[in-house]
């Protein structure tokens, strides 16, 4: 499966990618690669395979989730660059719409 320039600007777009006519191009070739590479391994025959199982699956031995102190997070958090009210304070790295 080839893909065109409108495809690759498409998905592009989709991923809020901003790419260089160069680097829109030069995708055209990787993305249509992996494609191929997708097909080729979709070929593969996988009929006398039996589906992965987790062993765990459906054991009710997994602790319960609640909410505990750790002797050593106001430790740590002392120590953060950056602290407020008991948390981490981290610099934002997705923009709000």
């Amino acid at each position: 499966m080839r893909l065109s320039v409108g495809d690759v600007r498409a998905v592009a777009r989709l991923a809020r990618l901003a790419l260089s006519p160069e680097d829109t191009v030069r995708m055209v070739g990787e993305l249509t690669s992996v494609l191929e590479h997708v097909a080729v391994l979709s070929e593969a025959p996988v009929s006398s395979l039996s589906p992965a199982q987790l062993p765990a699956c459906g054991v009710g031995d997994l602790r319960r989730d609640v909410v505990e102190s750790w002797p050593g997070a106001a430790d740590l958090i002392a120590r953060a660059p950056q602290q407020t009210a008991g948390q981490f304070v981290v610099p934002r790295i997705v923009e709000a719409p």
